[in-house]
């Protein structure tokens, strides 16, 4: 190892301000501690389990064993060294790496590894193996051979037979296919398995377009000169086109096909999508006989979103799926390879099911019922497997194979590291997949002018920020344990605090405080249903307030605390409902308002929310008079899932920012006067389930979960059976 430290330390500046390293915290403060702890000789220190505790945040006593954070980020460091030295430092002389079957770092100078390299790689002398006695006879050979060609028989009937029921294991770790700044995402298999076709948005949010990749290059190659966001692409099966999604506008798509041969382009058709979550655009796939397209669509705003194919000459649409009203719909849908059925998921965080193409929604089978995400759907080309990106218990995403014989279910990537979006190449010698890496902070946005500042910054995501009435406590959902769980500190961000402990067994959502401030009530996703809970700070006990299988959602205790509002989907649509805190009645539904979020005055009496179409309409329902009337109007475009809160007269409320909706406007609303003032503008919000917005009566601030770093790479998995 070089004796200079300096050196070493500017060959590490270099590495960590490349891009590979740049966009990633995690990778950077990995690396950096490594070397730290190395050059002041603490290298008994860099060990799985400080790792985990150090850069990773887990707690003193966490079992590395259950969590492979650590194992899967060392992987993913080790690739990205070695294609820093292939790219950006080809000509560095000072080399850096990972050895795997440890953490401390191996320095160098290139020749000399080199050298070692090449040493290593000489075949070693071959040995002469004299010939025994008794060697086998020649019938004995052909006996042999026949029970050879009896027992290939014998297991080739096997892996027909029971290919259903033969586990799947991966040959190497994940190899890292793109690295570069911003979102690679929807990772397509040319037919000939040599291409990669995927969204990519150069750095730039919102806006992604198409690229091709092939396996042995590095860089991709866009495929058109287009301006408006293009995503969602697909193979032909001869391979001689892409179908993609073009953005017309904030809520209208065209399906696009283009000729790779001679690079003529077609407009097929359009369909309606007001759809604002952003990691749920609208889907796209192409039948195996090419003569239909699968979308998913949503007719009107507050509609839910239903699947519906597409003829890919006319671009005549024929809805295929009819999800219940008042809930999110049907998303992310796939035709198997035989033609026969599709699969998709149902619900915002949703389930994965299938539906025949003859019955459509007649035949529809939930084929998970954990109800706590998939993200992305992946068919064999044999129709015996389906790949999903799956929320267990681990507390993210990885992916999983599911039987659609034996419904047996198999995970292929590692527990710790976040893997959605699968896509077998058709030999099925591999799994592409996309990790995302995603940093979302509350920030506290002073509305007098003042810096903002981040609150507890943790390199996970935080959300759905929440207030105490006298304004000293802050309540919010953080994934910064490992697995999303409730939190709570003071106003000036001290006394960090733990509350729930579900270690991935359920999801919170969104919470409100009681009154008096000791304690807070919480939607908790569990299973296929969303329950209230309520949890007493002083004795930091959990106690379930509702046993349903419906899914309840934005509680809110009243201004005097006797009841929890929510809103619920029991009769199929979302309502307003509430329930005694008395614990002395059954929940009651309220009115015939259709929401999902609501806030109440600071008097009590009324209630906020917006009406359902896609311009904002702020109305208010009269607890005393049942009266509802429309407060304020305008031709914004709101977010589906909109994040407001009411301070006094005023209701401050996030605005989309057109074309991409990765920003927002933050509007002051004064209810008794009825104006409107653009007073902060938010360049990354986290728009979604659940809303998020919070105001502190005492520092005169906004709190707002926003986005301080967002990168997605894809990655390829060989595969064997």
């Amino acid at each position: 190892m070089p004796q200079n430290n300096n050196e070493v330390i500017g060959q590490l500046g270099r590495i960590l301000s490349s891009s590979l390293f740049s966009s990633s915290s995690r990778s950077s403060e990995f690396l950096r501690y490594c070397i730290e702890q190395m050059l002041q000789g603490n290298e008994t220190e860099i060990k799985e389990s400080t790792l985990g505790v150090a850069v990773f945040g887990r707690p003193p006593d966490y079992d590395p064993k259950a969590d492979a954070i650590v194992r899967v980020h060392a992987r993913r460091i080790r690739e990205k060294l070695d294609a820093y030295y292939k790219t950006a430092g080809i000509h560095d002389d000072l080399i850096i790496s990972i050895p795997k079957g440890g953490y401390v770092p191996l320095i160098g100078r290139r020749a000399t590894l080199a050298a070692h390299e090449e040493a290593e790689s000489q075949p070693a002398p071959s040995i002469a193996t004299p010939r025994r006695r008794g060697s086998p006879t020649r019938g004995w050979i052909v006996s042999a051979a026949l029970l050879c060609l009896l027992a290939a028989g014998y297991f080739l009937w096997l892996r027909l037979h029971h290919a259903a029921d033969t586990p799947m294991r991966a040959t190497a770790d994940p190899h890292l296919f793109t690295w570069f700044p911003g979102l690679e995402e929807e990772p397509a298999w040319s037919p000939d398995n040599q291409t990669i076709a995927y969204s990519w948005d150069e750095g730039h949010p919102g806006f992604p377009h198409i690229f091709l990749q092939k396996l042995d290059q590095a860089e991709p190659r866009r495929l058109t000169k287009e301006t408006m966001p293009e995503e969602r692409p697909v193979w032909s099966r001869d391979g001689h086109e892409i179908a993609f999604l073009r953005s017309a506008s904030s809520s209208r798509f065209d399906v696009m096909r283009l000729n790779l041969v001679t690079g003529a382009e077609t407009q097929v058709g359009s369909f309606s999508y007001s759809w604002a979550i952003i990691s749920d655009p609208p889907s796209l796939d192409w039948s195996a006989d090419g003569r239909q397209f699968l979308v998913s669509e949503q007719p009107a705003p507050g509609l839910p979103v239903r699947l519906a194919l597409m003829d890919s000459v006319t671009g005549k649409l024929s809805p295929l799926t009819q999800p219940s009203y008042g809930t999110s719909g049907d998303f992310d849908g796939r035709f198997s390879p035989d033609g026969t059925s599709i699969a998709f998921r149902r619900g915002g965080l949703g389930d994965l099911c299938s539906a025949s193409l003859r019955d459509g929604e007649k035949d529809v089978h939930r084929l998970t019922t954990s109800g706590m995400g998939v993200r992305g759907i992946a068919w064999s080309t044999d129709n015996h497997f389906i790949f999903f990106g799956n929320h267990r218990d681990s507390g993210g995403y990885s992916i999983w194979r599911k039987s659609t014989a034996s419904g047996e279910t198999q995970a292929l990537t590692a527990f710790g590291f976040d893997a959605t979006e699968p896509a077998l190449s058709p030999d099925a010698k591999y799994l592409a997949f996309v990790h995302h890496e995603r940093v979302v902070n509350l920030v506290e946005e002073s509305l007098a002018g003042g810096a903002e500042r981040v609150l507890s910054p943790s390199d996970r995501l935080d959300s759905s920020p929440v207030f105490s009435d006298d304004g000293r406590y802050l309540a919010f959902i953080s994934i910064r344990s490992g697995s999303e769980e409730l939190w709570m500190q003071s106003a000036d961000g001290a006394g960090l605090t733990q509350l729930t402990f579900l270690h991935g067994a359920g999801r919170p959502l969104n919470a409100s405080w009681a009154p008096d401030g000791k304690s807070i009530v919480v939607a908790i996703r569990q299973e296929d249903s969303t329950n209230l809970f309520l949890c007493a700070l002083q004795a930091r006990r959990l106690q379930q307030l509702t046993f349903v299988k419906d899914r309840l959602v934005s509680p809110l205790f009243s201004r005097d605390g006797r009841f929890i509002y929510f809103s619920s989907n029991a009769e199929g649509e979302n309502r307003i409902w509430r329930m005694s805190t008395a614990g002395n009645g059954k929940p009651e539904q309220m009115f015939g308002d259709t929401t999902s979020f609501f806030q109440q005055s600071e008097d009590g009496r009324y209630l906020y929310f917006l009406g359902s179409g896609q311009t904002l309409n702020v109305l208010r329902r009269d607890l005393v008079t049942g009266e509802l009337r429309s407060v304020f109007k305008s031709d914004q475009h709101v977010f589906p899932f909109p994040a407001f809160v009411i301070a006094g007269p005023i209701l401050y409320i996030a605005l989309p920012e057109a074309p991409t909706r990765s920003g927002a406007s933050i509007l002051a609303l004064n209810l008794s006067r009825n104006t409107a003032t653009s007073v902060l503008h938010v360049k990354r919000f986290i728009a979604g389930i659940p809303p998020g917005l919070a105001y502190s009566p005492t520092r005169k601030s906004l709190v707002i979960p926003e986005i301080q770093r967002d990168n997605a790479d894809i990655y390829t998995l060989p595969l064997a059976p």
